[in-house]
């Protein structure tokens, strides 16, 4: 009544042989178990984990080593793909003494009884080569199998050798798009992160080319700087500084104003501010009209005092009335005492 160890469920190829007894010692009562070792042929010296570059060739057993407890001859053996197989994935191998190689749907097949000896040097050989990186790891197993029965198994995974792709934004930032940091299959491609660039720049490319990564790598974004134009008017004013009018300016740099003069006006400024340009600008430069002072004097002893007026350049001037002279007629004004203007 008792049960086969866990042991027999989960490995049957494990080769153990097992015993039951039942005994009954000085009135004792008990159960017993026996586990005896059968021979089986060993796998050893496998990597178990492996990385290959598509278009190279990887011996994938090229350590293997094949033991047994006793002189046993191979019959046949078979190395299949289990998952992961892609097109374009290939098996090869050299036989060695008897052995016979056989492409299958699958993967290969060995046949005819030969020694340990040969099979393991026929596996040795074999050689995996892909086209591409593929989605899935591959995973094979390569199965051996004794003229007496007994068997032995491996089973090893292929994944395509994985690079680190990091993305440096400088002062821009992800937006959406690729991770800044990609881990990538040999010959695939990384994906660009979306990238809002800082303000004042555009995006302007990147450092290098991820469409088939083949090592680690790190990309930089490029940005190239935004100009504006500005355009100053000088509202009928003269340049004395040869200042360039019309400018390209770098985002949040200064235009350079023109020396300006204009007859009969003061510059008071300019119409936008531009010490920090952040875009297209044209700008006015504004003006007052000089203030004039006219002494209106009437140019005789007695006469009542100079009468002061203030007008803006230009502007029309009414002449002003002069007070009444004991015989003496009113001729008009001059800017002369002697009443020459000439």
């Amino acid at each position: 009544n008792m049960d086969a160890p866990e042991s027999w469920a989960l490995d049957p190829t494990s080769r153990h042989f097992y015993v039951a007894t039942s005994y009954n010692k000085g009135g004792s009562n008990g159960n017993r178990m026996f586990v005896f070792n059968v021979p089986s042929i060993g796998i050893r010296n496998v990597d178990t984990e492996q990385r290959f570059i598509p278009g190279t060739p990887l011996s994938i057993f090229d350590q293997m080593q094949l033991s047994s407890p006793d002189e046993v001859q191979i019959s046949a053996a078979t190395i299949d793909f289990i998952s992961g197989e892609t097109t374009g994935d290939q098996l090869t191998a050299i036989a060695a003494g008897d052995i016979v190689v056989n492409t299958t749907a699958t993967g290969l097949e060995l046949e005819n009884n030969d020694s340990l000896e040969h099979y393991q040097a026929t596996l040795r050989s074999i050689v995996f080569n892909a086209t591409s990186a593929g989605i899935a790891p591959r995973v094979v197993r390569a199965r051996l199998i004794a003229e007496d029965g007994r068997t032995g198994t491996v089973t090893i995974e292929l994944a395509a050798q994985i690079y680190t792709v990091t993305f440096e934004l400088g002062d821009g930032t992800r937006s959406g798009g690729g991770e800044l940091i990609q881990e990538i299959a040999h010959g695939n491609a990384a994906t660009a992160p979306d990238i809002t660039p800082p303000i004042g720049q555009d995006f302007d490319g990147w450092s290098g080319n991820f469409d088939a990564i083949t090592s680690d790598i790190t990309i930089s974004a490029n940005y190239a700087w935004q100009f504006f134009m500005v355009n100053f008017d000088l509202q009928g004013g003269a340049n004395i500084s040869g200042t360039p009018l019309t400018q390209s300016i770098r985002y949040g740099l200064a235009a350079d104003a023109p020396d300006v003069i204009r007859v009969g006006y003061t510059l008071m400024g300019w119409s936008h501010p531009f010490a920090e340009v952040t875009s297209d600008l044209d700008i006015d430069a504004i003006y007052e009209p000089n203030q004039y002072t006219i002494t209106w004097d009437y140019n005789y002893a007695g006469a009542p005092s100079p009468l002061l007026k203030t007008y803006e350049y230009e502007s029309e001037v009414a002449l002003e009335s002069a007070p009444a002279r004991d015989s003496h007629s009113f001729l008009g004004w001059s800017t002369h005492v002697d009443g020459d203007d000439g």
